[in-house]
């Protein structure tokens, strides 16, 4: 029964030292994949923004009214909202 015990222990530590292993492991490229997408997406709205201040300023009111930086601002928050979902699912290792 002792010897049962002792099996079922070593082999209840073994699996666990795997998943927080895999755990680890998974939290870390999950960090990478985040700081990689997120500075891809702010460096593309750096871009529109400096795109923007190059437009003629009638047409940069015109655009301002139209709602044009709220759509920006939109588009960049659904950008690190992708960015942050898809290293959530490297860590839990979900394929998509």
């Amino acid at each position: 029964m002792a010897a049962i015990i002792v099996a079922l222990k070593g082999l209840l530590v073994w699996i666990l030292a795997g998943a927080v292993a895999r755990l680890l492991a998974g939290a870390g490229l999950a960090i990478l994949t985040y700081a990689g997408l997120k500075t891809l997406a702010e460096s593309f709205l750096a871009e529109v923004a400096n795109a923007m201040g190059q437009i003629p300023s009638g047409a940069y009111e015109v655009m301002a009214m139209a709602g044009v930086g709220d759509a920006l601002s939109a588009i960049g928050s659904a950008l690190l909202t992708a960015a942050a979902l898809k290293s959530a699912s490297i860590a839990l290792g979900v394929k998509s």
